[in-house]
This record gives structure tokens, C-alpha cells and sequence, in this order.
């Protein structure tokens, strides 16, 4: 019970300072910039129903069979490419479930192709 008391009271001491700096508003934290996948693909200046069927169909296979040789490299297994690998197989997996119906999915090709991008440059 002792060594608890001890231990909450140098908590106490020592967090105050702590508080009292981290309450200090003065300094912005850093923003890391991250990749704007919005900007390039996600906001397409053609809507996908006016892109030809076969380009959708082509470029959903190969986004999806550059996604699953990322995946297959060890080399970006401890990387976010890795990670946007992953996302790109599985929206690009379902774009082509869909288009093998003559279906064309608004958002799976969306996000398979804004996935691709940040993929690509990860």
C-alpha cells in the first residue's frame, strides 16, 4: 500500500509540469504532410460513367495486379505501401467482382484507383 501511495504522489509532483507544459498552447504541433490522394484521383474531373467500360476494366486489372505484387514483396511489408497494398487489392477485387457482372461500382473504382495512387507514391 505504501509503495502505491509513493507512487500516485510522484505522479502528482511530477505530472503537474508536465500538465502545466502540454496545457502551453503557444507552439502548434506539426502536421505531417501526407499524400493528397484526394486531390489527384478521388476527386476525378470525369465522372466515372463516362470513362469507356474497357478502360475501367483494364485499369482495374492492372491496379490490382500491381497491388498484389506489392504485397508479395517482403522489402515493403514494414512499409504503408504495404498497408495501401492491401486496401487496393481488396477495392480492386471488388471493382472486378462487379464489372465480370457488366457492372460498373461508382465507389470501388474510386477507391481502388485513389488506393493505387497512394500506393504508387508511399
Amino acid at each position: 500500500m505504501k509503495i502505491a501511495t509513493l507512487a500516485l504522489a510522484a505522479v502528482a509532483a511530477f505530472g503537474l509540469a508536465g500538465v502545466a507544459q502540454a496545457a502551453d498552447m503557444t507552439v502548434k504541433p506539426r502536421v505531417h504532410a501526407q499524400p493528397q490522394a484526394e486531390t489527384h484521383l478521388c476527386k476525378v474531373a470525369r465522372k466515372v460513367d463516362e470513362i469507356p467500360f474497357g478502360d475501367i476494366v483494364a485499369a482495374v486489372n492492372a491496379y490490382h495486379d500491381e497491388a498484389l505484387e506489392t504485397k508479395s514483396q517482403a522489402l515493403f511489408s514494414r512499409s504503408m505501401r504495404y498497408n495501401w497494398a492491401l486496401e487496393t487489392s481488396a477495392w480492386c477485387g471488388a471493382a472486378i467482382g462487379y464489372t465480370k457482372t457488366g457492372i460498373v461500382d461508382d465507389e470501388a473504382v474510386r477507391k481502388c484507383a485513389c488506393f493505387h495512387w497512394v500506393m504508387i507514391h508511399q
